[in-house]
């Protein structure tokens, strides 16, 4: 789909899947899953600055762009399910 569609290439997406994840959260799955690849990675030390002026706390992701450009329907993914190809 994204060959036959100029539209769709060279630009950004949101990939997210109806549900609310935090910071914390993706950093420790993207560890998990990236430290199977280099071992190091499981033990880079996150460091969180302070909150800074302009910082959105929550903000539900549009997928709209990925759905109409590339046919994108996610699905509820899990821990387990976020390590398959």
């Amino acid at each position: 789909m994204i060959e036959s569609n100029p539209e769709a290439i060279n630009t950004v997406y949101n990939v997210a899947y109806g549900e609310r994840t935090d910071l914390k959260e993706l950093v420790t799955l993207l560890k998990e899953y990236l430290g199977e690849y280099d071992a190091e990675i499981k033990n880079v030390d996150t460091i969180y600055g302070p909150e800074r002026k302009g910082d959105v706390p929550h903000s539900p992701a549009s997928i709209d762009k990925a759905k109409n450009l590339l046919g994108y329907a996610p699905n509820t993914i899990s821990r387990q399910d976020s390590k398959k190809p």
